[in-house]
């Protein structure tokens, strides 16, 4: 009996694990292949957003206002986040 209960708690750990790594995959999927939004206020900085077309990471001018989470500080930053096998 203390088996089946420990069979049954390892089956629901998996489920509940599995779900949360699906909808982290989902979310992050969906982050990196928002389309590239440059801003709209007058300060501009260097930033990098993930183009999923071309399978990589460009440069933009981000406009510091409004945008949308396709945007990283640096390079290595979006490849990091957006070129891993898994969201491929």
């Amino acid at each position: 009996m203390q088996f089946i209960v420990f069979v049954l708690i390892l089956f629901y750990i998996h489920g509940v694990t599995s779900n949360l790594y699906w909808e982290n995959y989902l979310r992050e999927k969906a982050i990196c292949h928002l389309p590239v939004h440059y801003g709209n206020c007058r300060t501009k900085v260097a930033a990098w957003y993930y183009n999923p077309k071309q399978k990589a990471c460009i440069r933009f001018m981000y406009a510091l206002c409004e945008g949308n989470r396709n945007r990283f500080a640096t390079r290595e930053d979006c490849e990091k986040f957006c070129l891993k096998e898994w969201l491929k």
